[in-house]
């Protein structure tokens, strides 16, 4: 069967997982993975055996603190065949250690496999970040919104083009008609995985699931692009290195939204995929994402976001927003009004 599965926008546990020296990750509908090595998973006398193309655990339970205990109920482990996503059997799987209490920031556990000579890592992060408060002052208002934003959802067309999907939505905004294939299609430039640099072009395509993204010179790249052929009225500047302070007080309380890069649901991340191109080596973060940032909220601490993968507004807790948009190189874009 295909199992659909929503993910919680404010949990506090992130899993990422290996198998054998199958490295695999679900990125919010990015799936990234080593095919150095296939898993087979079950076989019968009148089929052949099935091969694991991806395998995850996703936690679906409410926002973990310190001091709590990690509930095997609430983790699904899926198995990606033929492009379906399976939900393994629970009773063919054991979570370690699930009696220990979470410490603050990560914590390891490993899930054995009855059936398989393999162990899972699961990691897990707590998080305190609903505790603190912003000084209410900080960026002048307590609150700001830029109305007028048509949230889109990057699935089922793109399913890794969240970039494009965020540029579609800021040219929206202005007016203009613009449409996320028809940006994805036609403007933005595209290369093969392992191939192309991510800061000159996308590593793959944005309609396969298992490709990869771009940085911000790419998105500016197809901005400028957009804007010629269409004599919009408009101007894309790569406002990258900005601090989130300087984006929240010189563009969102102007009604200016901006294109940021950080990681999908705020999930902790890390350096994944190497590729050797145009002479060097270049690494991939995971979970790579990219949103539109649209308003905040400092009494509640919050950034809120038009986030594609959602398709709605989306608010995160400030100070975690800020540390992946940190990891992400700070990148930002921002579509203005020409002078």
């Amino acid at each position: 069967m295909k199992y659909n599965a929503v993910i919680p926008v404010a949990t506090g546990l992130i899993l990422a997982v290996s198998i054998g020296v199958l490295m695999l990750n679900k990125d919010g509908g990015k799936v990234q993975e080593n095919t150095a090595q296939t898993a087979e998973v079950g076989e019968t006398p009148t089929q052949p055996p099935l091969k694991a193309e991806s395998i995850y655990a996703e936690y679906k339970g409410p926002q973990l603190y310190p001091g709590e205990f990690i509930n095997k109920d609430d983790i699904d482990l899926k198995v990606r065949i033929n492009g379906d996503d399976m939900v393994a059997n629970p009773d063919l799987w054991t979570l370690e250690s699930s009696d220990v209490p979470l410490s603050e920031g990560e914590n390891k556990f490993n899930i054995r496999f009855e059936d398989m000579d393999a162990e899972l890592t699961v990691i897990a992060e707590t998080t305190t970040e609903e505790t603190t408060m912003a000084p209410a002052a900080q960026n002048g208002s307590p609150s700001k919104m830029i109305s007028g934003i048509k949230p889109l959802r990057q699935t089922p067309e793109l399913a890794t083009g969240c970039e494009i999907v965020s540029l579609t939505m800021a040219l929206n905004y202005y007016g203009y008609p613009a449409d996320k294939c028809d940006l994805a299609d036609n403007y933005l430039d595209k290369g093969p995985v392992g191939e192309v640099d991510f800061t000159k072009a996308f590593v793959g395509n944005p309609r396969s699931d298992t490709s990869f993204g771009c940085y911000a010179p790419v998105i500016v790249n197809s901005a400028n692009k957009y804007i010629e052929r269409n004599n919009c009225a408009l101007k894309a500047e790569n406002i990258s290195g900005t601090e989130l302070s300087d984006i929240l007080s010189q563009y969102i309380n102007n009604d200016i939204p901006v294109i940021v890069w950080g990681t999908a649901y705020c999930r902790a991340g890390h350096l994944s995929r190497i590729w050797h191109v145009d002479g060097k080596d270049i690494q991939w973060y995971t979970p790579e994402h990219c949103m539109l940032l649209v308003g905040y909220d400092t009494e509640k601490n919050t950034i809120s976001v038009a986030d594609p993968l959602e398709g709605c507004i989306v608010d995160y807790p400030r100070n975690l927003f800020e540390t992946r948009y940190a990891e992400l190189y700070k990148q930002a874009v921002v579509i203005t009004t020409a002078e």
